[in-house]
């Protein structure tokens, strides 16, 4: 699930100072937000497809 959403663990040893990192540095302000948002999204989506499939969806 953290691949699919492109999340990265912060107890990671080889990053000690370098937390920021990947694709959404590259932005700033407003493309920042909805790049964020969109992720929030993703995940979202991402977490009801997986209790709609392999967790009965509505008849649980």
């Amino acid at each position: 699930m953290i691949a699919e959403v492109e999340r990265i663990p912060f107890d990671m040893p080889e990053a000690e100072a370098e937390l920021v990192e990947g694709w959404w540095t590259e932005y700033g302000g407003m493309r920042w937000g909805l790049l964020f948002a969109a992720e929030y999204m993703r995940t979202y989506a991402a977490c009801i497809l997986f209790a709609l499939f392999f967790m009965g969806g509505w008849h649980a």
